[in-house]
């Protein structure tokens, strides 16, 4: 070995144990214990895979994931970021999760408030800390990260960054901005008494420099270039539209009062847009600065006031988040937009892959959000060379009736911290247990991969009921026949043979 790894002390190794029992992080769980014991929960600050159906079981996992999340008493100010890139997503659907999760009572704390409140109206309160972002493409995946970014506070050496970058926008900075204010007196008098008008420096370029209209003059009619049809200026091209590129208008002659009016109209919208211009008295100036305590050398200029918030209204204005404003973020389902990049090169997907894969791995580990990417699951099949050497094709599931299958392009699974696969039960075994589970579907979740952790290979089964709620598999095949003999005839004890089966003699 050339280069061979370097030696670890023992009491390296003590702190690093020690360090990671210490820092647990907390964990997402789905109020249903089956789930709960085979998964071990989902972590914040790990980037979770859950390989599944599109709309079906997967989104009403990651619905109670999302609610787990919502109703934390110490996460009350924290968001959740519902990337969508299928338009399946059903708002109605996770509010009945909500109230459902409230009903039931999974928090004491939660299930107080929802009690006095009403649990409609909680519901209602804790959905709108959902935020919903609707994609197509890759592209809007993208953007999507960019924005969770862009919402996330500041550090120190980001803000010091940021005022440096401001400071270099406006080198002359706001001193310098308010000396290059000038007072010009304006000869008009009133009732004796002369104005004094405030302009600046930019109110002063604009006077000196010459209007677009004045600079275009018409010929009078009957000149040789109107009998031609052309004209003598070039029109500008911020005033006129595309329209009079194609389109030739007719000259206005100078008696035409129209040029002065559309003059006067721009002038009153520009003085609109830059605001009006303030003009103070010198009596009004004298009584403000007497009734200023310390008066300044420079004119006292009006400024706007702040209408005062009414103590009862400012309670219901929405207060801005503090502190980490997403907490979980859902992206369902990512398998859709990823075909259509792969499609284009493998070169530029793996590009590509590799800057999602940074920054989700960026908002997971520095910020502490935890990430749910939900897959549909491709079955691979094995090569010709493998079928002819009959290989055995390493299957991810611990069931073998359950196909080998793939989630995530191997660029973008390099940056996952666990794998979770939930799969229908198997079909050859549906028929014979649908009699006992009511006719409902039944499902299978377990754990398929993991970066840290001894969770692999567990699994549990559940069933769904109404969209909402997570049943036992196997509760109901666990009764004992004991307790239907009664039902029996004489005859039929009789053909009971050991162990509760049936025998022909």
């Amino acid at each position: 070995m050339t280069n061979p790894p370097l030696p670890s002390l023992g009491s390296d190794l003590l702190a690093q144990a020690k360090r990671s029992s210490s820092s647990t992080p907390p964990v997402l769980k789905t109020s249903f214990q089956p789930i709960d014991a085979a998964i071990n929960g989902i972590k914040y600050g790990c980037i979770t895979n859950i390989q599944c159906e599109v709309a079906s079981y997967g989104t009403i996992l990651a619905h109670h994931i999302i609610t787990s999340h919502l109703l934390d008493p110490s996460r009350e100010r924290s968001q959740v970021a519902y990337v969508d890139t299928t338009g399946t997503f059903s708002a109605v659907n996770l509010l009945k999760v909500l109230e459902f999760r409230l009903q039931q009572g999974t928090t004491q704390e939660r299930g107080t408030a929802a009690g006095q409140g009403g649990v409609r109206q909680h519901a209602v309160e804790l959905l709108d800390r959902v935020q919903y972002m609707r994609t197509f493409d890759f592209d809007g995946i993208m953007e999507t990260v960019a924005e969770v970014f862009r919402g996330l506070p500041k550090t120190e050496v980001e803000q010091v960054a940021v005022e440096e970058l401001k400071g270099e926008a406006d080198p002359e900075g706001p001193e310098l901005q308010d000396g290059a204010q000038e007072v010009t007196e304006d000869p008009t008098v009133d009732e004796g008494v002369p104005k004094s008008k405030i302009t600046t420096l930019e109110e002063v370029k604009e006077e000196q420099a010459p209007e677009n209209e004045d600079a275009m003059e018409v010929e009078p009619a009957g000149s040789p270039a109107e009998q031609l049809g052309e004209r003598t200026t070039i029109p500008d091209s911020d005033a006129d539209s595309d329209e009079e590129i194609f389109w030739p208008i007719p000259l206005l002659p100078k008696h035409d009062p129209g040029l002065k009016g559309n003059r006067k109209r721009r002038r009153d919208i520009s003085e609109t847009e830059s605001g009006p211009e303030t003009n103070v008295t010198l009596v009004e100036a004298r009584e403000l600065n007497n009734d200023d305590p310390e008066p300044s050398g420079s004119p006292v200029i009006g400024k706007e006031k702040e209408i005062p918030v009414p103590p009862n209204l400012e309670k219901e204005l929405p207060q801005p988040f503090q502190g980490r404003n997403f907490g979980v973020i859902v992206f369902d389902n990512i398998s859709r937009p990823l075909e259509n990049l792969l499609e284009k090169g493998e070169v530029e997907a793996n590009s590509n892959l590799t800057l999602l894969s940074q920054g989700l791995r960026s908002l997971a580990r520095d910020q502490g959000i935890a990430i749910l990417l939900l897959s549909t699951p491709a079955i691979i099949p094995p090569t010709a060379k493998e079928q002819r050497k009959d290989i055995y094709v390493k299957n991810s599931s611990i069931f073998a009736r359950i196909q080998p299958t793939e989630g995530l392009p191997r660029t973008l699974g390099s940056c996952l911290d666990r794998s979770i696969m939930v799969s229908r039960y198997p079909k050859n075994e549906i028929t014979s247990h649908r009699r006992r589970s009511g006719g409902q579907d039944k499902f299978i979740i377990e754990a398929v991969a993991e970066r840290h952790g001894g969770s692999i290979g567990q699994w549990s089964g559940f069933m769904i009921k109404g969209d909402i709620e997570f049943l036992e598999l196997f509760k109901e095949e666990k009764k004992d026949e004991k307790d239907l003999d009664h039902l029996l005839t004489e005859n039929e004890r009789r053909g009971k043979g050991e162990f509760g089966r049936w025998s022909r003699d």
